[in-house]
Parts: structure tokens; sequence; C-alpha cells
């Protein structure tokens, strides 16, 4: 079973600049600054838990149990593998080679496999002996995701509910 993707790293990218997330929701002064970064941040992380979409680069790993698990992955846009590792059978963790991995398929489903012509070890038979750290997020963020994102944060603002599944169909990773 693949587990959800934990956060090993992020890039700290500007989703929204703040002054522009400050004209979107109406304020003037700058004192409220940490406040409405703290909403961009809560809006940002629901729509990724919603949808599996990383908005900003980030690294992350994914734990699964056997290297089945890794064909359909639930978070993305994958950018490039960074690292493997998994328990042998006598439980002591390995490095896997670089070159052992490959992504495939398109955007937003992807998957991790073994290079062609190579096998990939016996792992322990256990949970969670197989970890994948991944690049993921997008180069920009598009524009119904920003979208989603500023009307999350004016929900938050004045403390209401705001339907955005529409804006987030297209985007949907988690099954």
């Amino acid at each position: 079973m693949l587990g959800a993707p934990r956060l090993i790293e992020a890039a700290g990218d500007v989703l929204v600049p703040i002054d522009e997330l400050r004209d979107f929701l109406r304020i003037d002064d700058a004192a409220s600054d940490v406040e409405i970064s703290g909403y961009l941040d809560a809006s940002a992380g629901e729509i990724e838990r919603r949808t599996g979409y990383r908005l900003g680069r980030q690294t992350v790993e994914v734990l699964g149990d056997t290297w089945a698990d890794f064909r359909h992955l639930l978070v993305g846009p994958v950018r490039a593998i960074v690292s493997a590792r998994y328990q042998d059978r006598a439980g002591v963790w390995q490095d896997l080679p670089a070159d052992a991995l490959e992504l495939f398929g398109a955007e937003l489903e992807q998957g991790v496999r073994a290079t062609p012509g190579r096998l990939l070890p016996l792992v322990r038979l256990d949970c969670a002996v197989i970890a994948v750290r991944l690049d993921v997020g997008a180069e920009a963020i598009d524009k119904l995701l920003r979208w989603a994102l500023l009307l999350l944060c004016r929900a938050k603002l004045d403390d209401a509910f705001v339907d955005v599944d529409h804006l987030l169909v297209n985007h949907r990773i988690n099954p």
C-alpha cells in the first residue's frame, strides 16, 4: 500500500504575491500580512490535500510496501525521482542506484517503475519498506488553481464556506 506523500523540503515558491493577495482581499494596511499569509498557506494546503497536486516545488517522500505500489503515484506533477531506498530481506536499508528507476505516464497519471533491462531487488515482507523521494510541483500555478486559492483565502478571512470543487476537478490525482 502506498502511503501519503510526506513533505521533506519546500522550495518557498511565492504562489501569490502578498500585495496582490492584499488587493484581492481588499485589505489596505500591511499589518495583516502575517494573518493573510497564514490564510494563503492554509488554502494551499487544503488544495494539495484535496487534489494531490502540489502548487509549489517540493521534495516529498512516498513510502510503499512493494514496488508495484508505485505504479500510480498520489502526488504530482512529478518532475524527477530524487532518490530511492529499500529494506532488503534482512531488514537493512539499502540505497538504490539513481538509474534503476524511471518515471512513466503523463502529467497527473505518473508512476515509478524499473528502468528497462533492470530488475528491482527483493524487499522485506513488511509495511513501508520502500522510500522514494520525488521532486514535485508545477513551474507556474494554473489559473483555475490560482482562482481557487484566492477564493479559499477570502472564505477564511470571512469565516465562510466557498465551493471550489469545480475549479479543482481537472487537477485531482487522489482516487
